[in-house]
């Protein structure tokens, strides 16, 4: 069986995403003890979201939705690497080319965002309890699987980053929700510079409701002071020059790894870390889609895809930002199409 999730409405430039459940066995599912089991199952590319993954997870959670015999459903990624290392940003800026190619519409090239977002806000309100477990990576895509989950296991193993600003994009999926409340501007740090935390981290901060294995200490025990201190300020030009001000080896190395991401991508998740700390949960994530289609527009995240991903070369040729107010909050004006 094959469902047509997408199609053009011209039929001289048509594009169709095609879904195939269980396609390459890239989601494994299971009934155990009346607990559905989700299992994320592309290890080559640390279990990176599909298309096709998206799509047979939310089957998955409408069947069992009805199903009285599944009191609950746990989320969990195979191998032993990753939970999920995020979405499939190659084939994002793939559809993104082919839209400022002038090939396809802007609705088209951000229909892999939209399912992925509605996806979240699924879980986020799914009627039964759900839980992940957070062993390995746990980047970007994967919070937006996981972090939805009311409880949320994580392990000596976990990785968790935000990390796009690294390919000039901004953090989505529902993340910044739950950034903007973190105490001390721990949520403005993660957003801007994409920096990782373990799992203890995450157990001290919330983002996990429980930390399993070996104990280590969280990363950013003792910088606590200089986070709150230089992220406290309302630009990223401030950030920088407060780190430059800061003694110590862990400002310069924040300091180094912000002059290496995307000037523009940096300025709106600053912005909008203060915006969402006063959003509900759907208003986030409709902004969420509402920034990805800004961002198509723009087209700064195909450079830093390209840089990162593609050619590998790691070295993105960023546009600066402009000071200009107007400049981040044409990113966050309406758009063509809406989420809902």
């Amino acid at each position: 069986m094959t469902i047509i999730l997408k199609r053009s409405l011209s039929q001289e430039k048509q594009v169709t995403y095609i879904y195939t459940p269980m396609m390459n066995q890239e989601i494994l599912s299971d009934v155990q003890g009346g607990v559905g089991v989700i299992v994320l199952n592309r290890p080559l590319a640390l279990n990176a979201l599909s298309f096709g993954m998206i799509a047979e997870i939310g089957r998955l959670l409408d069947v069992w939705e009805g199903e009285d015999g599944i009191e609950a459903v746990e989320f969990r990624g195979s191998g032993e690497k990753a939970f999920c290392a995020g979405g499939d940003v190659r084939a994002a800026r793939e559809m993104g080319l082919r839209y400022q190619a002038g090939e396809i519409s802007l609705r088209e090239a951000a229909a892999y965002f939209k399912a992925e977002y509605r996806l979240n806000h699924r879980i986020r309100y799914y009627p039964k309890p759900t839980r992940a477990r957070m062993d390995g990576i746990v980047m970007g895509g994967g919070y937006g699987i996981a972090g939805h989950c009311n409880w949320r296991i994580a392990s000596d193993k976990t990785v968790f980053a935000m990390p796009e600003t690294k390919i000039g994009f901004f953090p989505d999926v529902g993340g910044m929700y739950y950034l903007s409340r973190l105490k001390g501007h721990v949520g403005r740090y993660l957003a801007v510079t994409g920096n990782a935390l373990n799992g203890a981290d995450m157990k001290v901060l919330g983002l996990a409701e429980e930390l399993e294995g070996g104990e280590r200490q969280p990363l950013l025990s003792g910088h606590e002071e200089v986070i709150a201190r230089c992220f406290a300020h309302s630009s990223v030009e401030a950030i920088m020059e407060a780190l430059e001000a800061e003694e110590g080896a862990f400002a310069a190395s924040v300091l180094s790894d912000m002059e290496a991401r995307s000037p523009r991508a940096m300025a709106v998740a600053l912005a909008y870390c203060e915006r969402a700390k006063d959003m509900a949960f759907k208003d986030v994530i409709e902004t969420d889609y509402k920034l990805a289609q800004a961002f198509i527009r723009d087209g700064e995240m195909f450079e830093g895809i390209r840089a990162v991903l593609v050619d590998k070369d790691h070295a993105p040729r960023w546009r600066p930002l402009g000071q200009a107010v107007g400049d981040v909050e044409a990113y966050f004006a309406p758009q063509e199409d809406a989420l809902f």
